[in-house]
C-alpha cells in the first residue's frame, strides 16, 4: 500500500479545519444578522404601538381639559372622557373581534377618543381622517324632569291601595257641662292605583349594528329619553284612564277655585302679570292648609315672567335666584318643556301624591321576533312600569295665565 508522508496528511487536515472554520464564521455572522433583522423588526412593531397609546393617551388628556374648560370638574371630566373612551372601544371592530372568539387579544391602542375639534371643514366635507369619526348626535335631553319633583317609592305587586276618606258628618264643637256631645262620621273607600307600562321598540337591520359606530350607546340613551318624555306628560296631565297615569291636573285646583275667594278682581283691569296669576295659585292652595313648596313652567313663560316691565320700563317680576334656580315667594320654579306654554302648575310634593316605581326603565335586545331571523334584523325594546297614586289631588293647582287673569283682574 502507497503511504503518503506525514507532513502532508498534517497539512491536509490544517486546510480541512481552516474551511470548517470559515464555514462556522459565515454561519455566525448569518445567524447574527438574521437575529438583528428580527430584533428591529420586533422593536419597529413597538414603537408603533407606543406611537398609538402615546396618540391616545394625548386625545384623552386633550378632552379632559376641554371639558375642565367648560366648567367641569376634574374627576367628573376623568370619569366622563373614561366613559367615551371605553363606549367607543366597545364599538370597534377589534373589540367586536375579541367578543366572537375571532381575536386573543384587544389592543390599548383601540381604547381612544375622538379628538378635540376632529370635525370635517367644508373643504373635506366627502372624507373622513383615518381614525377619525364622528358620534351619533343624541337629541337634546330635558334638563328638569317631573319626576324629579314628587316623592318617589317602590312597589312589588301591580297596583297601590290605600283607604281615602270621602266623605263624612259631624264636627266637634264645644260642649257645656252635662250636655251631649257630637257625633263624627267618616266614609272610607278603598283607592286603587293600577301600575301602567309606558314602552316603545325600534326595528334595525344586523348590518347597521354591527357597522353603525356608537348605535348601541346611542339607542340605549334615546329610548328611555322617549320614555321619559311620555311619563312628563303623563305625571302633568294623564286622565286616569287605563293605560294612562293619574296626572297633576286631575283633580286639581284652577281658576274656578278663585272665584268668590279674596283673589277674584283684586288687581286693576290690565295691570296683572303672570307673578300675580302664580301668587294667586299659591295663595289658594295655602287657604286649604297646603304648604306649596315647587312650580312648574315652560321655559317660554319662565322668560316673558322675568323681562315682564310696566309703562314705564321697570321689571315688574322679583325673581330671586337661589343656587341658580329663579325663585317666587321662596318656591323654586322648574322649568320644562313638557309643560304648555302659557299654563303653570303650583304644588305641594308633599301632600299632592307618590310615584310608585313597579320596573325600573330597561333597553333589551332581540333577535328572535317576528320576521327578524328571515330579514337579518334586530328590536330594541324599551319600556318601564310604574304607578303614580294621587293622595290629595287638590294639593295642586293649574290653570293657563289667561284663565286666571280674567278671574284676578277686575272688570273695565
Amino acid at each position: 500500500m502507497f503511504n503518503l508522508p506525514k507532513t502532508r496528511k498534517v497539512e491536509e487536515i490544517k486546510t480541512q479545519l481552516e474551511a470548517i472554520k470559515k464555514d462556522l464564521d459565515g454561519a455566525i455572522n448569518a445567524g447574527a444578522e438574521a437575529s438583528k433583522e428580527y430584533t428591529q423588526e420586533k422593536l419597529n412593531a413597538f414603537n408603533e404601538v407606543l406611537e398609538k397609546s402615546n396618540a391616545s393617551i394625548a386625545n384623552l388628556e386633550a378632552r379632559v381639559n376641554e371639558l375642565k374648560a367648560n366648567g367641569m370638574e376634574d374627576k367628573d371630566a376623568v370619569a366622563k372622557t373614561t366613559q367615551e373612551a371605553l363606549m367607543n372601544a366597545m364599538d370597534s371592530d377589534g373589540f367586536r373581534s375579541f367578543v366572537k372568539g375571532e381575536s386573543s387579544r384587544f389592543n390599548i391602542e383601540d381604547l381612544k377618543v375622538k379628538a378635540v375639534g376632529d370635525m370635517p371643514t367644508a373643504a373635506t366635507t366627502t372624507q373622513i381622517v383615518d381614525n377619525a369619526y364622528l358620534p351619533i348626535l343624541p337629541e337634546v335631553e330635558r334638563k328638569f324632569r317631573v319626576r324629579n319633583a314628587l316623592r318617589q317609592g317602590s312597589m312589588s305587586g301591580d297596583a297601590v291601595q290605600f283607604p281615602d276618606v270621602s266623605g263624612g258628618e259631624g264636627a266637634p264643637t264645644t260642649v257645656a257641662e252635662g250636655t251631649v256631645k257630637p257625633q263624627i262620621d267618616k266614609d272610607f273607600a278603598l283607592v286603587t292605583y293600577n301600575a301602567q307600562t309606558i314602552a316603545g321598540y325600534m326595528r334595525l337591520s344586523n348590518q347597521m349594528l354591527s357597522d353603525f359606530q356608537g348605535i348601541t350607546s346611542y339607542l340605549a340613551y334615546e329610548l328611555p329619553r322617549q320614555i321619559y318624555n311620555v311619563e312628563d306628560t303623563q305625571l302633568l296631565t294623564g286622565n286616569g284612564t287605563a293605560p294612562n297615569l293619574y296626572g297633576l291636573s286631575n283633580g286639581a285646583k284652577s281658576d274656578a277655585d278663585l272665584v268668590g275667594s279674596s283673589f277674584e278682581d283684586a288687581i286693576a283691569n290690565g295691570l296683572s302679570t303672570k307673578f300675580d296669576c302664580i301668587l294667586a295659585g299659591i295663595g289658594i292652595l295655602k287657604a286649604s292648609d297646603y304648604a306649596p313648596d315647587a312650580i312648574l313652567m315652560n321655559p317660554q313663560d319662565v322668560v316673558q315672567l322675568a323681562y315682564a316691565r310696566d309703562t314705564n320700563g321697570q321689571y315688574t317680576a322679583p325673581v330671586i335666584f337661589v343656587d341658580n334656580t329663579p325663585t317666587i315667594f321662596g318656591l323654586p320654579i322648574q322649568e320644562s318643556s313638557a309643560v304648555t306654554a302659557g299654563s303653570f302648575f303650583v304644588m305641594d310634593s308633599q301632600n299632592v301624591g307618590q310615584l310608585f316605581q313597579r320596573e325600573g326603565i330597561s333597553v333589551r335586545f332581540f333577535e328572535q321576533d317576528g320576521d327578524n331571523v328571515t330579514y337579518n334584523q334586530t328590536t330594541v325594546r324599551g319600556e318601564m312600569r310604574e304607578a303614580f297614586a294621587k293622595f290629595h289631588s287638590d294639593a295642586c293647582f293649574t290653570d293657563t295665565f289667561a284663565n286666571v287673569t280674567t278671574v284676578i283682574e277686575a272688570s273695565a
